[in-house]
């Protein structure tokens, strides 16, 4: 039985390796990020049920949220995936 259920955008995030100017930059790792994700990562880290409402894109990071979101045993039936919008994404210098 689901004791949570969160709603909100997941994103990829690109995070820069270095400092400076993010022109000059050539480095980033990749992570997932987004309030309500992180909340239902976190509450189901504490042994809780959860499910997460949402859609990404059919892309690397619709496809790396979605295995994310398996391996905290978070419930995604109700993610989908669209084929004509691609997940959002941020970058943090």
């Amino acid at each position: 039985m689901t004791e949570l259920l969160t709603v909100g955008e997941p994103m990829g995030l690109f995070i820069a390796q270095e400092n400076g100017a993010l022109e000059d930059v050539e480095h980033y790792s990749s992570r997932i990020a987004g309030a309500d994700l992180n909340v239902a990562i976190g509450v189901a880290r504490f042994g809780h049920q959860v499910a997460f409402i949402s859609q990404v894109g059919d892309d690397t990071f619709g496809r790396q949220i979605k295995r994310r979101l398996e391996q905290e045993k978070i419930d995604s039936q109700y993610l989908t995936v669209s084929k004509e919008w691609k997940t959002g994404f941020m970058l943090k210098g």
